[in-house]
């Protein structure tokens, strides 16, 4: 969320579930008054889940990204500006799919080292 303190770093995990992620963010995007950071872990989907996830938020697929390593696996950083909605969303895409715990670990080391959250979730 823009301007304002983040309270909640929130971190959705994907795999080849795009379908199931776009009804989650719609619902986060109706928390009010709280402000709040999305993560999104894509861990190393099979299918076309990034590329629909850029469409889902109207924004550029060639965006700048970053990399960043955790426990030896690199992981791409998106900053997502999207023009449909007022949030900005982080997207992690992992190379190598190590399961759920350390998919949801992935977005929570960097959550904890690069936002300043009170909570993640």
């Amino acid at each position: 969320m823009l301007g304002k303190e983040i309270q909640v770093s929130i971190i959705v995990l994907n795999y080849n579930k795009w379908e199931y992620l776009f009804p989650c963010l719609e619902s986060i995007f109706t928390l009010q008054n709280i402000s709040y950071q999305i993560i999104i872990v894509d861990n190393a989907s099979e299918n076309d889940s990034v590329s629909r996830i850029f469409s889902y938020f109207n924004c550029q697929q060639n965006l700048s990204k970053e990399t960043f390593i955790y426990q030896t696996i690199p992981v791409n950083i998106f900053r997502i500006r999207s023009t449909k909605y007022i949030y900005d969303v982080i997207l992690l895409q992992a190379s190598t799919n190590k399961g759920f715990a350390f998919g949801n670990n992935i977005g929570l080391s960097y959550a904890s080292s690069h936002i300043s959250s009170n909570y993640y979730f």
